[in-house]
């Protein structure tokens, strides 16, 4: 599986998409765009569209914003026959979700198309406004082992930090702090492709 277009990312959701023996496509992160030709009727584009409009109203994009934004998005999906896998809350920062297609038997191109489409319409200024707005916050298991591995690495932390900004605010040994947050990733959520990005 690849992670969702990462609207960083996501990578954030970012998102790619596949059959059984192909990789699934990320929602939030590197998808092959699928060309100039739009997939969605007119109507179902208009109907996604509104649905943010009106979830973005007050100008402020709320979590349970973005959670009914995934669920049109999960919908325009199904509609095509494409499914959508979410791994929930991405633990490195909580600002987006982990979104993953899966179109067992259909094209790459079928999936990218109706993929990006869908993820346009139902939920990318949603996610885009929630990102910008929510602080990045790690998962407080996944600070603990981040904070232990960097202190067996002889690397001073202050243990104020909230996310991977602070994280890299206090040490410029940058590739240390992503090896750490990678190995609590691997060892909290053994199977799941979490994007560890900031």
């Amino acid at each position: 599986m690849r992670p969702l277009r990462r609207m960083l990312v996501a990578g954030m959701l970012l998102l790619g998409l596949a059959g059984c023996a192909e990789p699934d496509r990320k929602v939030d992160g590197e998808v092959p765009t699928a060309q100039s030709q739009q997939y969605l009727s007119q109507h179902e584009r208009a109907e996604g569209l509104a649905a943010q409009q009106r979830l973005l109203a007050d100008r402020v994009a709320s979590r349970q914003d973005y959670e009914a934004s995934v669920d049109g998005l999960q919908r325009c999906l199904s509609t095509h026959g494409i499914s959508l896998v979410n791994e929930g809350w991405n633990p490195v920062d909580q600002t987006s979700m982990m979104l993953w297609y899966r179109a067992p038997g259909k094209p790459d191109e079928y999936v990218a198309g109706y993929g990006d489409d869908c993820q346009s319409a139902y939920l990318s200024a949603v996610a885009d406004e929630y990102r910008k707005s929510t602080e990045s916050i790690m998962a407080p298991e996944l600070m603990t082992l981040t904070r232990n591995c960097l202190t067996a690495k002889g690397i001073e932390v202050r243990g104020t930090e909230k996310g991977m900004p602070d994280l890299l605010a206090s040490s410029d040994r940058h590739e240390s702090v992503t090896t750490c947050v990678e190995s609590g990733v691997n060892k909290l959520y053994p199977g799941i492709p979490v994007p560890v990005g900031w």
